[in-house]
């Protein structure tokens, strides 16, 4: 199964002025699955620290969200099933922003790929004191023996 793995944003040139409050789409096999948000200036790399598992495509659409008006589409590109690495521009209202990411092949099905990401994932999400790596170990434990799950 291909997965999309070690995608890094770099960003050349904002948007707006002092910085982008960027928002990335994350569609898999023309399906929403999540979108990430950082704010980001000239110069910053991010890396997006995730592994996504498809069939047939990725497609990434990348935002800059304003408050005062209606967000500025920075650009889209659909990164196939093809395994490699790649590189696409965002160039759209006058930003500069280059992705850089590899497709690989991987045997684990799409929910182990998931699953194996949310276990290395620092991010805090909507609770904040809602520590993944503790939650993780937690169910995997249950899943390991069912008897035990009420």
């Amino acid at each position: 199964m291909p997965v999309l793995s070690s995608a890094t944003l770099h960003c050349s040139d904002t948007e707006d002025r002092r910085y982008d409050d960027t928002r990335l789409d994350v569609h898999v096999d023309d399906q929403p699955v999540y979108s990430l948000r950082r704010n980001v200036r000239a110069g910053e790399d991010w890396n997006l620290n995730r592994q996504v598992a498809f069939q047939r495509s990725v497609t990434l659409r990348l935002w800059d969200e304003d408050n005062a008006s209606s967000d500025d589409n920075l650009g889209t590109t659909e990164i196939s099933s093809s395994l490699g690495t790649g590189r696409f521009a965002f160039t759209l209202d006058g930003a500069d922003y280059s992705l850089e990411y590899s497709v690989l092949d991987d045997n684990r099905t799409s929910v182990e790929v998931a699953w194996d990401g949310l276990n290395g994932s620092t991010h805090a999400g909507e609770w904040p004191q809602f520590v993944v790596r503790e939650f993780h170990a937690q169910i995997g434990a249950r899943l390991q023996t069912p008897e035990l799950i009420n």
